[in-house]
C-alpha cells in the first residue's frame, strides 16, 4: 500500500527577527504571515481536555499530523490552519517536527515521513 496525500493544510510562516523596539516580529496578526501549502498524509486526534479553573473554561485540542519528508513542514513559531477545522482558529506547533528517515523499518517498509504535533487552546 502506498502512502498518499489526503489533504492540504496551510502553514502560516512566522516572521523572523525583531522590530525597532526589540520585540519579536511574530506577535502580529498571523493572517498576514506568509502562507505555504502543506500536503499531509493524515491528521488524527491526540488529546482533548477541558479545564475549569477560577470560573474559566479552557479547551485544548491536540492533533498528530503525518507528512512527507520532502515537503514543507512547520517550524515551532508557525501557525497552521486545517481544512474543516477553521472555526476554532489556527493551531500552534507543539515542539519540533519529528523526522522518520533513518530507521531500520524504512528499509523494510519503504515508509519515511515527518510527524508534527499541533495544539489549539480556546477559552
Amino acid at each position: 500500500m502506498l502512502r498518499r496525500i489526503t489533504t492540504t493544510a496551510i502553514i502560516h510562516r512566522a516572521p523572523n527577527g525583531i522590530d525597532e523596539n526589540g520585540y519579536p516580529l511574530n506577535t502580529g496578526a498571523w493572517e498576514t504571515w506568509e502562507r505555504v501549502e502543506w500536503p499531509v498524509f493524515s491528521i488524527g486526534p491526540r488529546e482533548y481536555e477541558e479545564e475549569f479553573a477560577k470560573g474559566r473554561r479552557t479547551v485544548t485540542a491536540r492533533l498528530r499530523v503525518s507528512c512527507p519528508i520532502g515537503g514543507p513542514r512547520p517550524a515551532p513559531d508557525d501557525m497552521v490552519t486545517i481544512p474543516g477545522l477553521e472555526d476554532g482558529g489556527p493551531f500552534s506547533v507543539d515542539g519540533e517536527p519529528q523526522v522518520w528517515d533513518k530507521n531500520p523499518i524504512t528499509t523494510i517498509t519503504r515508509y519515511a515521513g515527518v510527524v508534527v504535533y499541533l495544539e489549539r487552546r480556546r477559552r
